[in-house]
């Protein structure tokens, strides 16, 4: 009580730098700390995959929405170098 904490905590802290020095089995705070990292590491991956796989339903549905005019696009940004040029003879 002198320092702040139950005998149960102090205990476990003196039980847990034991097994960091190798004194017990068991794992060390080295290793928790990595496995907590890996399984934060698998959640953001299977949380990407998960946005991965609804990707193409989203492009599929907008494009059902929104059809694509490809004839029109061409028409109007695509200027033809030898008309141009033709026309600039012609003058």
């Amino acid at each position: 009580e002198k320092l702040g904490c139950s005998r149960f905590t102090l205990r476990q802290w003196c039980i847990q730098a034991e097994r960091d020095a190798g004194e017990r089995p068991g794992r060390s705070s080295a290793d928790k700390a990595r496995i907590k990292e890996l399984e934060r590491e698998v959640k953001e991956s299977r949380t990407a995959n998960e946005i991965l796989k609804k990707t193409p339903a989203c492009f599929a549905q907008a494009k059902i929405d929104r059809p694509f005019r490809r004839w029109s696009l061409l028409s109007t940004s695509v200027t033809r170098p030898a008309e141009s040029s033709r026309s600039a003879v012609s003058c």
